[in-house]
C-alpha cells in the first residue's frame, strides 16, 4: 500500500526509490547529533520534537494539492527529510525514558518484562493496523462505508488515497499528546562541567562510535543489510 499511495499522489517508482534512499540516509546522519543532544537536551524533548516534527511531516502529503508533479515530488522529498529525522530523535529516547523512570523508582528489573510487553503490544497493534490500513485503501471496502455513511461512493484510490493519511495524522496528534505528558527526571551537571562540554563529549563518543562501525565490517555488512532489506520491503 505504502508504494502505491505515492504513485496516487504522481510519483514515478524511480522517484519513490530516491525518496527512500533520502530517508534512510537522513537517519543515519541524523543519529549522530540526537544521540549527543539526548544527553543534554533532554530524552523528553527529543521524543517531544520528534512527535512535533512528524505531525508536520505527515500533514504535509496529507493537504499537498496533486496538481504539479514537481511541486508534490519537492514535498514528498522534503517529507521524507523531516520523516527520517522523526525517526532519528526518537531513536532509544523514548525507551531510555521509560529506564530512567524505572531506575529512579528502583524497578530497573522489570525492564526486560516492559520490553516483552511493548513487542507484543506493538505487533498485536501493528497487525490490527496493517489490515485497516489496507482496508481504507480498498475501493469496494470504503465504497460500503461510505453508502452506510450517505456519501458519494469512491470510484478509485485517487478518492480515498488520503484517508489513511488522515488517519495517521490523528494518530500522530495522540503522539504529541503522549509524549507532552511524559515525564523525566532532572539531571544535576557537575559544577565542573557546563552544557556545551557535555554535548562536545557526547558528541565525540557517538563519533568514536560511528568510526567503529564504520571500521568494523560485520557490524557494517549488517546494518547495510537492513538498510537494503528496509529500501527493499518498501518497493513492494
Amino acid at each position: 500500500m505504502f508504494t502505491l499511495l505515492y504513485l496516487d499522489y504522481g510519483l514515478t517508482l524511480s522517484q519513490f526509490a530516491m525518496l527512500n534512499v533520502v530517508w534512510a540516509a537522513t537517519i543515519v546522519l541524523a543519529e549522530v547529533p540526537s544521540g549527543a543532544f539526548a544527553d543534554t537536551l533532554g530524552r523528553k524533548r527529543l521524543v517531544v520534537l520528534s512527535s512535533i516534527v512528524m505531525f508536520i511531516e505527515i500533514a504535509m502529503i496529507a493537504f499537498v494539492p496533486t496538481g504539479n508533479p514537481t511541486f508534490v515530488f519537492i514535498v514528498f522529498l522534503i517529507n521524507r527529510v523531516l520523516s527520517g529525522l522523526a525517526m532519528a530523535l526518537a531513536s532509544g529516547a523514548d525507551e531510555a525514558l521509560a529506564y530512567d523512570t524505572l531506575k529512579e523508582q528502583g524497578k530497573e528489573d522489570l525492564w526486560p518484562r516492559v520490553l516483552q510487553i511493548q513487542l507484543r503490544l506493538s505487533s498485536s497493534i501493528g497487525i490490527v493496523v496493517t489490515l485497516l490500513g489496507a482496508a481504507m485503501y480498498d475501493v469496494n471496502f470504503m465504497a460500503s462505508v461510505y453508502h452506510f455513511l450517505g456519501f458519494a461512493e469512491p470510484e478509485s484510490t485517487q478518492d480515498i488515497m488520503r484517508i489513511p493519511v488522515y488517519a495517521t495524522l490523528f494518530v500522530a496528534m495522540i503522539a504529541i499528546y503522549s509524549a507532552f505528558s511524559m515525564r523525566e527526571a532532572k539531571k544535576v551537571i557537575p559544577s565542573n562541567s557546563s552544557k556545551l562540554a557535555s554535548t562536545m563529549e557526547s558528541m565525540k563518543l557517538t563519533l568514536n562510535t560511528a568510526k567503529w562501525v564504520l571500521s568494523t565490517p560485520y557490524v557494517l555488512f549488517i546494518l547495510l543489510y537492513y538498510s537494503l532489506f528496509e529500501h527493499t520491503s518498501r518497493m513492494f
